[in-house]
């Protein structure tokens, strides 16, 4: 019984742990790669709002530098392309520079919104200097995915340190709760053996276990006092009775024996068929008070 109430409160635990910290997980992944991505587009839009003002308005790239200064020293890869898709301005590294960048900033050259993609452990964003239907060029950035594969790392690890603490409580409160009903029934059902093996004054252990199992040893307990006093007034009542009915018939034997001893001829054999009588009750009131003890 312990078994199968621990199996069978696991399996719950188990399946409402998957259906509420799984969603959850996959929840708060797709949070997280929103967010990521919003902030490349951010900062990518900061260096592009920079980036115009040199391209569109022809003042100083010094603005535009320190952004991109700015953006290395985040640890991204930027470059500022114009409208012919030639690089203007980039950052140390290269990372936004390429066939895919190409990709990217013929597409946000023709208006369109482009898909960023994921290469490398690398994404990739990239947006319009300007107008979007008219840029005067384009930036894109590159920003490691590392941090993100860190950050949803952690969202799962934390995910199932939470699921295997609550198996695991699940798995403590389940084998308490099995032994805490089991238990007082596994005693009650040694006392009930021992009732009907002649042990009359066993009783049930009455302060353990839930209210119906306390009830039931109760019950068992009244039924037990009854059965004991019932067995005891049966054999009260045998044993009064039969030594009620040796008197009588030891007396009746002596008062045979004297007449039997003047007595002959058909007295004489008559009184020894009531004696032989007399004998033969006295047997069963013998019988009587073994049966009793």
């Amino acid at each position: 019984m312990t078994r199968r109430i621990t199996w069978t409160l696991l399996v719950l635990t188990s399946v409402l742990l998957v259906l509420a910290v799984v969603p959850l997980a996959v929840s708060l992944t797709a949070r997280e790669r929103v967010a990521y991505r919003d902030s490349q587009r951010a900062a990518t839009r900061v260096v592009a709002a920079a980036a115009e003002e040199h391209l569109s308005d022809n003042k100083p790239p010094t603005v535009m530098r320190q952004e991109l200064e700015a953006a290395a020293r985040a640890g991204d890869c930027a470059a500022v392309y114009d409208t012919s898709g030639r690089v203007v301005a980039s950052t140390s590294c290269t990372a936004a520079q390429g066939e895919e960048a190409a990709e990217l900033v013929k597409d946000v050259l023709a208006g369109h919104e482009p898909e960023p993609p994921e290469n490398e452990g690398r994404l990739v964003a990239a947006e319009p200097a300007g107008e979007v239907h008219r840029p005067a060029g384009a930036v894109v950035l590159a920003r490691s995915a590392g941090p993100l594969d860190t950050r949803i790392a952690a969202i799962w690890g934390w995910s199932a340190a939470i699921g295997i603490a609550g198996l695991a409580a699940s798995a403590l409160l389940s084998v308490r709760l099995a032994r805490w009903v089991s238990r007082p029934l596994s005693t009650l059902d040694v006392s009930a053996r021992r009732l009907g093996e002649g042990v009359l004054d066993e009783r049930a252990d009455v302060g353990a276990g839930p209210p119906e199992v306390r009830r039931l040893a109760a019950t068992f307990n009244t039924m037990a006092a009854r059965t004991e006093a019932l067995v005891h007034g049966h054999r009260a009542v045998i044993a009064d009775v039969s030594h009620q009915l040796r008197t009588p018939l030891t007396a009746l034997r002596l008062r045979l024996d004297v007449l039997a001893a003047g007595a002959e001829g058909v007295t004489a054999a008559e009184l020894g068929a009531a004696q032989e009588e007399i004998a033969r009750l006295s047997r069963l009131v013998d019988g009587l008070l073994a049966v009793a003890r």
